[in-house]
């Protein structure tokens, strides 16, 4: 199942703005909105604002790859909002192999450094230490200092109002 909402309640099918499909069906699926999130956490799922022709999916982590069969998804511009530490961002780099134009959404030195009080020691043991293709280059960076420092920043900390002056911007730039 692929659970997902839509940010703004004009997309929404027959009323419903939150809906969990079969994958064969989502990957079918016929809707006009224009951004895509994908995010980890269900609590920022359920917490993620408003916005105009917009969606949010939740990814559940890993289960991200699973989205991979629904093609349209490739047209529109599609932001993934990982945890800020090693599983975050290989699954950023496993999500780009089906969707290499996908942009990462408060993943960057600027949270991490706003943040950091919040921020919890990621367990050696529970850290990815596979292969990340696909980066930027400030994204490995990152990746590569948050696994050397130990650091994981999750979503669900990250205060409401940032998140929404991000989404703003989003907008606003389009």
């Amino acid at each position: 199942m692929v659970r997902f909402r839509f940010l703004d309640p004009i997309d929404a099918i027959a009323g419903l703005a939150e809906l969990a499909l079969p994958k064969g069906a989502f990957d079918t699926l016929q809707t006009k909105v224009e951004r895509i999130f994908i995010v980890e956490n269900l609590a920022t799922f359920l917490a993620f604002p408003y916005l105009p022709k917009s969606m949010v999916v939740f990814g559940s982590g890993y289960g991200a790859r699973h989205l991979k069969d629904a093609r349209w998804i490739a047209k529109r511009s599609l932001y993934y909002w990982g945890d800020i530490d090693s599983h975050g961002f290989a699954i950023l780099s496993r999500f780009r192999t089906a969707f290499p134009h996908t942009r990462s959404l408060m993943m960057d030195r600027e949270t991490v450094e706003r943040f950091a009080h919040l921020a919890v020691e990621e367990p050696k043991e529970k850290r990815y230490e596979g292969a990340v293709e696909g980066l930027t280059e400030r994204e490995r960076r990152l990746f590569q200092a948050l696994c050397h420092k130990a650091f994981r920043l999750e979503q669900e900390r990250i205060p409401i109002g940032y998140v929404v002056k991000r989404l703003e911007e989003i907008v606003i730039d389009r």
